[in-house]
């Protein structure tokens, strides 16, 4: 797409400048891997090295697959928990989960995707004079850093391919009745369907959850549909997952029952319908991550949030805020404002992610202005009094300055 290409250019300049930091923000399903993975082949090409992190083995996998499309297996290596193919020490392009970060290799440059699910202290462990941060979802931290600082950012909003993708919430007395019936009309269509809970077992939560856990959603629609339906949640081998993701690749499988280990890493074209159950027990960002699984074929399709309110019959306001943003907005990027507006910017120099800033006077959206100067006054200081600058570091930040990069 034409946002890809000025992404490519972006990102081009990035690797060509001394700054240390970039950030490649765009939904799912608009081709980010696409990007790094060109950049990372044009680091290769070029004589250098490049790593890729991404947060679990699932998404390793996937853009293992597809680097292997670009670049000659023998100049890449995966490593993961569970071990390594290729030379992780010696491949000049490196795919791994946060595995990569108990290693003393240094590389030219180092790609984390989907950076919301690593914490701070994994970010700041990342020595690589150059990173690109790839998300479609940004922690309420990041955010704020990207107004408070002069982050370059590359944002892609065009895609590929794909339908459009309607979301709705239903409440539970409502939903319970409705969710065979979508069902059915989803795969009589000839297309699949994903209901997904927050857990897989047995739950502490009391009587208002509505099915509870994915593990006895299975058992009921098994009951009722038979083969076609199918479980995947986190606590299975990768060979269990892989088999699941097989059938439903393949059409064997039409109703997948799940945690939210399809966050990442899954793409299922004919997916038409996702139902969230209990979507008040989980974030925005995974919320935003899981609607991106429908929508990748060219079909209409829709994403469900089903919840069951409190004993006052209501939801929480932060719950009912994160429903209402889904609605309202298919947008990565104003889903993370969204989410900074609900839960706060979290420590900049710090390793809380979200909640109250520890700012003593300044508010980042009522004093824009005010931050906009003191970006450009600090940027002449490090350009033309740099000794200045680390004194200042050294004062208000001391033992923390570590953070400064994460």
């Amino acid at each position: 797409t034409d946002d890809q290409r000025a992404a490519c250019v972006e990102i081009d300049a990035f690797l060509a400048s001394r700054e240390h930091r970039m950030l490649l923000s765009g939904d799912v399903g608009t081709g980010k891997t696409a990007c790094f993975l060109a950049a990372a082949w044009a680091l290769v090409s070029a004589g250098k090295t490049a790593a890729i992190i991404a947060p679990n083995t699932l998404v390793v996998e996937s853009i293992y697959a597809q680097a292997l499309r670009l670049v000659p297996p023998e100049n890449i290596a995966r490593l993961t928990g569970a071990g390594a193919v290729g030379d992780p020490e010696a491949a000049p392009l490196v795919i791994a989960t946060h595995a990569l970060l108990g290693r003393t290799r240094a590389y030219d440059a180092l790609i984390v995707d989907e950076m919301h699910k690593f914490s701070v202290e994994q970010r700041a462990r990342v020595d690589s004079h150059k990173v690109i941060e790839a998300t479609a979802t940004c922690q309420p931290r990041n955010v704020a850093l990207l107004t408070a600082a002069n982050t370059r950012v590359a944002r892609l909003a065009q895609r590929p391919q794909g339908g459009c993708v309607s979301t709705r919430q239903l409440d539970g007395a409502d939903g319970r009745r409705s969710i065979v019936r979508m069902i059915h009309e989803a795969t009589l269509a000839g297309g699949q369907c994903a209901l997904v809970y927050p857990l897989r077992g047995s739950t502490e939560r009391g009587k208002d959850s509505l099915a509870a856990t994915a593990q006895a959603a299975y058992e009921r629609l098994s009951d009722k549909l038979g083969p076609s339906v199918a479980l995947l949640h986190g606590k299975m081998s990768d060979e269990q997952k892989n088999a699941v993701l097989a059938d439903l690749a393949s059409g064997r499988v039409s109703v997948l029952v799940s945690t939210i280990v399809i966050e990442l890493g899954i793409t299922l074209p004919s997916l038409r319908l996702l139902i969230v159950v209990d979507p008040d027990r989980l974030g925005l960002a995974a919320l935003h991550q899981l609607r991106g699984r429908v929508g990748r074929g060219a079909a209409a399709s829709a994403c469900v949030l089903l919840y069951a309110a409190g004993e006052n019959g209501r939801l929480g306001e932060a719950a009912r805020a994160r429903l209402k943003a889904m609605v309202e907005t298919p947008d990565g990027f104003e889903i993370a404002r969204r989410d900074l507006e609900i839960r706060g910017p979290g420590e900049f120099i710090g390793a809380r992610q979200s909640g109250v800033p520890l700012l003593r006077y300044a508010d980042l959206e009522e004093d824009a202005v005010l931050v906009d100067i003191a970006r450009d006054l600090a940027e002449e200081i490090l350009r033309d009094a740099p000794q200045a600058a680390d004194v200042i570091t050294a004062r208000w930040f001391g033992g923390r300055a570590s953070l400064l990069k994460a």
